[in-house]
């Protein structure tokens, strides 16, 4: 008998052949999955609107005798001499500020707000920023970026323990007002409109023959967030066990529902004087300084439940959509909570689309000296996102 022996592809090949074939279909399948998805579903875009605040949390001395004033003393230099601005485009202000006592020892803070009509103190925050230590007698300039017509004031905030008080003392610089003055021309018109309100948009298109002509209009809709009060905290001799409660009302002054607000939050770590510091010890203080985040309950709205409590460090290292998961998790009651559950277009100023919170600054029961004489400055960006998208006629 003749003993046929097989090449190994001979062999193997009508094995290796229908286990190709079944590779080949399964990738067919999800690849057909994914196109269908990609054609029928709906894209990443939307519109959204964000609105931040921005505090600071100062560490005390507790071993120590408390640090005192350096005598320094601010001043706007032209605080009672408004400023006119006549502008179609973004345009840089300017204030000045003096050094009218000792040299500083350290930075300061200072901060822009902004409104479209009325006392710029009652607007947003758009902007902030460091005040570098200026010497006795000298003075400098802060400048910012105006994109919108309106009034802007900046504020800034005296060194620590000024005139031996412990709480900051702020000053207000002059007011800059914003307009954007119409021509007779159409298109200085247009670009003064377009100034004033840059979220509004309108698509306009003309098809015209012998018959007639048809015109169509879009006219996209607006989300518009704001928050008060627009300071978060502003806390001097910060120490372990101490606490603070803090409400802010969350408002839509829009048309578009907003479905949901993401949180995000960010941070700078200093010594008290300004001077810097390890990213290690920053992180540890920004891990002692606790969030608890704070639903109403009860008949009267005046029991509060604690839904989540995060470090200042962990919120920072947790994206926005985690952390609303974390907040449905801990809502367990179901009660309404605008960060989840979003804010209707439109919002009556009485409505309680409130966001409360409480910090607090952990107590271990172990010495936690390295943790004095440094400064937190805190920025929290509320980000509103748009509601499902529909069908429009």
């Amino acid at each position: 008998m003749i003993k046929i022996r097989y090449t190994r592809s001979r062999k193997f090949g009508k094995r290796n052949w229908t286990g190709n074939l079944v590779v080949k279909l399964i990738a067919i399948f999800y690849i057909s999955i994914l196109t269908i998805s990609y054609l029928t579903g709906s894209t990443s875009a939307y519109f959204s609107d964000t609105v931040q605040i921005t505090g600071m949390f100062q560490a005390g001395t507790w071993n120590s005798p408390a640090e005192q004033w350096d005598k320094s003393s601010l001043i706007f230099s032209n605080k009672d001499n408004n400023q006119q601005i006549n502008s179609c485009n973004p345009v840089k202000v300017t204030v000045s500020i003096a050094n009218t006592g000792n040299d500083m020892k350290g930075t300061t803070e200072y901060e822009v707000f902004y409104i479209a009509k009325g006392n710029a103190k009652a607007g947003s925050i758009v902007g902030n920023g460091i005040i570098n230590p200026l010497a006795k007698g000298k003075s400098g300039q802060l400048t910012f970026t105006a994109s919108f017509p309106g009034n802007y004031k900046f504020k800034a905030y005296q060194r620590p323990f000024h005139n031996f008080k412990n709480e900051r003392k702020e000053l207000w610089s002059e007011t800059i007002s914003i307009t954007c003055s119409a021509k007779s021309n159409s298109s200085t018109k247009e670009s003064e409109e377009n100034f004033e309100n840059k979220s509004r948009v309108g698509v306009e298109g003309e098809n015209q023959n012998i018959l007639a002509i048809q015109a169509s209009t879009f006219a996209s809709g607006t989300l518009n967030l704001t928050v008060d009060p627009t300071t978060l905290v502003n806390i001097n001799n910060f120490k372990p066990d101490d606490w603070t409660n803090k409400t802010f009302k969350l408002t839509n002054k829009g048309t578009l529902d907003i479905k949901k607000v993401k949180l995000h939050t960010s941070y700078t770590v200093t010594k008290n004087n300004g001077d810097s510091i390890s990213n290690s010890l920053a992180n540890s203080f920004a891990d002692a300084i606790m969030v608890d985040f704070l639903v109403e309950t009860g008949d009267n709205g005046k029991d509060k439940v604690v839904i989540l409590t995060k470090s200042l460090l962990q919120l920072r290292d947790m994206t926005p959509d985690d952390l609303a998961k974390e907040f449905a998790l801990g809502n367990s009651a179901g009660t309404s909570y605008v960060l989840t559950d979003g804010i209707k277009a439109g919002t009556d100023p009485k409505s309680p689309d409130n966001f409360k919170v409480k910090f607090r600054f952990t107590e271990t029961d172990v010495p936690q000296n390295e943790l004095q004489d440094l400064k937190l400055n805190l920025t929290w960006k509320f980000e509103g996102i748009q509601e499902d998208v529909q069908e429009r006629n």
